[in-house]
């Protein structure tokens, strides 16, 4: 009986004891998260937009351990511009993912991510007592995902921004805000020019979270799913043109959104076009089809059976030869104009034929429209080629069907 009651006051002892440390532990980590700076900071990114970010946190590193006494990046690509900058200015580097993510908690204070490129793990997160901040380039909920400067510029938004974000393990996107910053977008804004300003709110953003810490992160407004948008992975794909569907604003935005990767492109006869710095000419303003048709001279390669057909397009009923894709050479501005669905045209200076180099406007028309019958003259869409369930072509050149 007597021993039984010393077993039973040990527990309660080690009960007791283990309690202590529990409480010791979490009072530590208040402490950590709620005195104040300077912080300790581990910093995730990759490309030139968080190269922004990391610079603007080096310099204030470096400048003075009064607001952050510890700065080092986590990176995926040792040949990214953001690690080379790290190893530049001498910052410790660590591979992601790391071997194991317990001692996070004692070196760092907060994690700072922008255009990191992976989904970080539970386990990491869990591991930085004031949590993981993420600089996004979007207005969230919209465009949550990898690309969202382009998507904005594609979908033709007039405003975008920079959000703060506190990451939620297993979810992308959607924690909850800190901070946004607005600007607008530029009627001809191309995506790099986004990208660089972006970059630049984005750098200043953070840095201001980081002064406001641990405020900022108490903060906090949750995003809501009512009005999210998705930006998922760019496709070469993206860039064929629907002549039936977009508009010519809507294909000069898609320009606009992907042409630093690759530019739109459609399709001759059998042959893949790809359309360069081109400009929109709105309806109110577009040169008559119907009078410059009529300067157009019979094809040098036409046959004899052609010959007895009307070169001059006025003769024909508009409707069996003005319609979206029609393309004509206008020797005024040395341009080709090619109509839109909505009755404005598209006016480009030069383009691109698969398996040869760029060639001004006039060269195409000398090689390509000035052989095709004036009322056979339009680009068609990939899927009036290979069927209406496709949307990319295998190779440059396009094979025509096979007859018989």
């Amino acid at each position: 009986m007597i021993l039984s009651l010393n077993r039973l006051f040990v527990l309660k002892i080690l009960l007791w004891l283990i309690c202590l440390l529990v409480f010791a532990a979490s009072q530590s980590i208040n402490a950590t998260t709620m005195e104040g700076p300077p912080w300790r900071i581990l910093f995730f990114g990759s490309d030139d937009f968080s190269l922004k970010a990391l610079i603007a946190l080096t310099d204030e590193f470096k400048r003075s351990e009064k607001l952050i006494s510890k700065l080092d990046l986590m990176f995926i690509d040792d040949e990214s511009v953001a690690w080379k900058y790290a190893n530049e200015h001498r910052l410790n580097r660590i591979a992601y993912p790391p071997e194991s993510s317990t001692g996070l908690r004692d070196n760092y204070d907060i994690g700072v991510v922008a255009s990191f490129g992976a989904m970080l793990r539970n386990d990491l997160i869990k591991e930085f007592p004031l949590g993981i901040l993420n600089a996004h380039p979007s207005l969230l909920p919209r465009w949550r995902g990898a690309s969202p400067i382009p998507h904005a510029i594609m979908h033709g938004d007039t405003e975008t921004g920079v959000t703060i974000m506190k990451i939620k393990p297993d979810e992308f996107d959607t924690g909850d805000i800190l901070m946004q910053t607005r600007t607008k977008i530029g009627p001809h804004e191309h995506t790099p020019e986004l990208l660089s300003r972006l970059a630049d709110e984005s750098a200043n953003l953070v840095l201001d979270v980081i002064k406001d810490l641990p405020k900022s992160v108490q903060n906090l407004t949750p995003q809501g799913n009512e009005n999210a948008t998705y930006a998922p992975l760019l496709k070469q794909e993206m860039t064929w043109i629907l002549w039936k569907n977009w508009t010519a604003e809507q294909i000069y935005n898609r320009h606009r959104g992907l042409s630093h990767l690759w530019p739109v492109s459609t399709i001759w006869k059998s042959f893949v076009v790809k359309l360069h710095n081109f400009t929109v000419i709105p309806a109110t303003k577009a040169v008559s089809l119907e009078t410059l048709a009529g300067t157009i001279k019979p094809s040098i390669t036409a046959p004899k059976v052609e010959l007895n057909r009307p070169h001059n397009l006025q003769a024909l009923p508009p409707e069996t030869w003005l319609r979206p894709g029609l393309v004509m050479f206008d020797k005024s501005v040395k341009a080709l104009r090619v109509m839109c669905v909505d009755g404005a045209q598209l006016l480009v200076p030069s383009v691109t034929v698969s398996g040869r180099k760029t060639m001004d406007a006039c060269g195409f028309h000398n090689g390509f429209l000035s052989r095709t019958k004036p009322y056979d003259r339009v680009f068609n869409e990939y899927s009036q080629i290979k069927g209406e369930g496709s949307t990319k072509p295998s190779r440059a050149k396009v094979s025509p069907k096979r007859r018989g």
